[in-house]
């Protein structure tokens, strides 16, 4: 399927596209839930207190290039100066910082593929959240 197809059968869903193929994840348990709207309000307090820029979530589309991925990280921030690759259904381009909330079944996918297509593409910061039941665990990728 192509990338145009995509966008207009998937539109507003939580999907993502890679090399044609649509990846639609389970839906998240109510912990990664807790995780990502913690993550996003904190950030988005910072971010909009400083006007440094804006957060994006997910089901929002970061297109990685003209012809790489279109992945959905969790949390997304986009500096100011790069406001304009904003776009009404996707994000044209890396996001500064990419945060993905790890769970059990997305481990496989998420370590290895999706932070390969981050650093290759140009995503400056991008790292896991990993929730526990007692603490969420934030890592940089510069940091493993």
């Amino acid at each position: 399927m192509s990338y145009e197809d995509f966008l207009i059968r998937y539109d507003g869903r939580h999907a993502e596209w890679v090399d044609g193929d649509v990846i639609v994840p389970l839906p998240i348990s109510d912990r990664h839930d807790a995780v990502s709207t913690f993550l996003t309000t904190i950030l988005s307090i910072f971010v909009q207190s400083r006007g440094l820029g804006r957060v994006l979530i997910a089901p929002f589309q970061m297109k990685l290039g003209p012809t790489g991925p279109g992945r959905e990280p969790e949390v997304m921030f986009v500096a100011r100066g790069r406001l304009d690759r904003v776009l009404r259904t996707r994000l044209a381009g890396p996001a500064d910082v990419a945060i993905e909330i790890i769970s059990p079944d997305s481990i496989e996918r998420d370590r290895p593929d999706k932070y390969a297509e981050y650093e290759a593409t140009g995503v400056p910061e991008s790292g896991p959240a990993t929730p526990s039941p007692s603490r969420v665990r934030v890592v940089s990728r510069r940091g493993q």
